[in-house]
């Protein structure tokens, strides 16, 4: 592609929670405000169609309004990934006010003490639909996202009615990166493949009912005809330290967007070069008749657990059982 969909933006590595699922190590670490408004400028002119800012906590970034007052009335969408900790009211009518497209806020489970026992802070569960009753006053568009994890993962049928009964407009249900081989977080696959397969058929009805939700793009890699997954492809990311990466769970980062127009880096990267390369797929891969469909999966799932973008995705729901 000319130009990735979708960049993610790591505006700090720095965070006022720390979730037990987390990939990211905090630290006081973040894109300096100067070359981030350069580097929007840049996907501007590429035509890039949105721009997630993440973290850590974007909201801990100081130049945060800034960067979505340089974009406002532009042609790219912008998102702001947050644990909604810090919103207050102020806050949110500033974020209208600067042209935020939407919020997306973490959700792990429908139970206060579920999603407190992930973050690590009692109380957050409450805060975070007081930030999105304040958000959604304020104008600002509002989703969650469902992380599936070995603890909530039984709460994951109930949550499609839950989020209805919550007035939640729109959820996705999104997998969980493994941090380590074995780790004891991943979900239980005989849970985890009934449940998406009797609720992704699903999605009009609830549509019909005013929910919204998105399944498959967390479980199903084959927008991408015959490649591994749209890391590298359809969408990237910038971390904190400027490094250009395939998606923000490929903890491999290449080329520095604060050395090199984006433009370039995006078309010569040798990391993203060798991610859109057809990968040579191993292990259970091998002999599966879906390979074409899906490529393997999750690229960075496979590194995280077996240290190899060629390895089989540990989420794989053909052959589940085998490693």
């Amino acid at each position: 592609m000319k130009a990735p969909l979708t960049v993610y933006m790591e505006l700090t590595r720095d965070c006022n929670l720390s979730c037990s699922h987390c990939l990211i190590k905090k630290e006081r670490k973040e894109i300096p405000l100067e070359p981030a408004l350069s580097l929007l400028d840049q996907l501007v002119t590429e035509q890039v169609f949105k721009i997630y800012f993440t973290g850590g906590e974007p909201l801990l970034y100081p130049g945060l309004l800034d960067l979505l007052e340089r974009i406002k009335g532009k042609s790219i969408w912008s998102l702001v990934q947050t644990n909604g900790l810090l919103v207050t009211e102020e806050l949110a009518h500033s974020l209208s006010r600067a042209g935020l497209g939407a919020c997306d806020l973490p959700l792990f489970g429908i139970m206060p003490e579920t999603h407190d026992a992930v973050t690590g802070k009692k109380g957050s569960f409450d805060q975070l639909f007081s930030a999105i009753d304040t958000l959604t006053e304020a104008g600002v568009r509002t989703f969650v996202s469902f992380t599936v994890l070995k603890s909530n993962v039984h709460q994951l049928p109930h949550f499609f009615d839950w989020a209805l009964e919550h007035t939640i407009p729109l959820a996705h249900i999104r997998r969980f990166i493994p941090r380590y081989p074995g780790d004891e977080l991943l979900p239980d696959m005989d849970t985890l493949i009934p449940i998406l397969k009797k609720y992704a058929p699903l999605r009009d009805e609830y549509d019909e009912k005013g929910l919204h939700f998105e399944i498959e793009e967390a479980f199903d890699f084959s927008e991408v005809s015959e490649s591994r997954c749209p890391a590298g492809i359809q969408l990237c990311h910038v971390t904190a330290d400027g490094t250009i990466a395939g998606c923000p769970y490929l903890l491999i980062s290449g080329e520095n967007v604060l050395d090199c127009d984006f433009k370039t880096i995006w078309e010569t990267s040798s990391l993203l070069q060798k991610i859109r390369t057809p990968i040579q797929l191993t292990g259970k891969c091998v002999q599966c008749t879906f390979q074409k469909e899906c490529g393997g999966g999750c690229i960075a799932a496979a590194y995280q657990v077996h240290g190899d973008i060629e390895s089989p995705d540990p989420y794989c729901l053909i052959h589940p059982q085998h490693p």
